[in-house]
């Protein structure tokens, strides 16, 4: 712990053992969690080392893990590739999981209004409001969003969903914890169809987060043999 503070830099578990000395100071017992960042979501049946490959912070007065890594992430808030995994409770000598995603606290809420033009463009607004690992991943995406470079990420979103245009980008400030994160965004897609005259149009999706229709992209597979992540929609 103090080699971190000294250096201001440090590993998983440098930034680990900090937090637990900090609770500590305070009287809040704690314990470093070993666990698997990558693939992997069960324990082997032989004791060893490779998988657990990260290490996080577990808090037994209130059932909580905590990763010291994420910068960006609220008291609580877990990575998905960190979610449903089983831990290593060191100081503790048990094993122990972190918490399953959840509808309730993993989820994003979109509301989008699109207007067709007489010309066919599509002129719209959305508001998305992000919570659970939902939240961190996108304030760590628009952590270094400046006005600068809004063009360019318009311009790559919308060639995502096959869409042409110009719009804004208004995101909230990735570094204030205190609020949730939410993205604003105005928006205007290029002629979508030869109007006036009959024609058929896909929903567009303009600068909303396009969860939904990128479900179609990929097919459930048949059979599963191995866990793997199903993401709330």
């Amino acid at each position: 712990a103090d080699d971190v503070v000294t250096t201001k830099y440090g590993d998983c578990k440098g930034k680990s053992g900090l937090l637990i000395a900090l609770l500590a100071a305070k009287g809040i017992p704690a314990s470093m969690a070993a666990i698997n960042s990558g693939n992997s979501y069960t324990l082997g049946k032989l004791g060893t080392v490779t998988p657990m490959n990260h290490a996080i912070t577990y808090i037994p007065q209130w059932d909580i893990y905590v990763d010291p890594t994420l910068e960006l992430a609220r008291f609580g808030q877990l990575n998905y590739s960190e979610m449903d995994k089983p831990t290593v409770l060191l100081s503790m000598a048990k094993i122990g999981h972190t918490p399953n995603m959840s509808l309730k606290n993993d989820r994003i809420e979109t509301n989008v209004q699109l207007k067709i033009q007489p010309n066919g463009e599509v002129k719209g607004i959305s508001q998305t409001r992000y919570s659970g690992y939902d939240e961190y991943s996108s304030r760590n995406a628009y952590s270094t969003y400046k006005k600068s470079v809004n063009e360019k990420w318009v311009t790559n979103h919308l060639k995502t969903f096959r869409e042409t245009g110009s719009g804004t980008l208004i995101p909230t400030d990735s570094y204030d914890l205190k609020k949730p994160f939410e993205l604003n965004t105005e928006f205007t897609i290029d002629l979508a169809a030869n109007l006036p005259g009959p024609g058929a149009i896909t929903v567009p999706v303009g600068l909303s987060p396009g969860e939904l229709i990128s479900t179609t992209f990929e097919r459930p597979k048949k059979e599963v043999e191995f866990p793997f992540i199903c993401f709330s929609a």
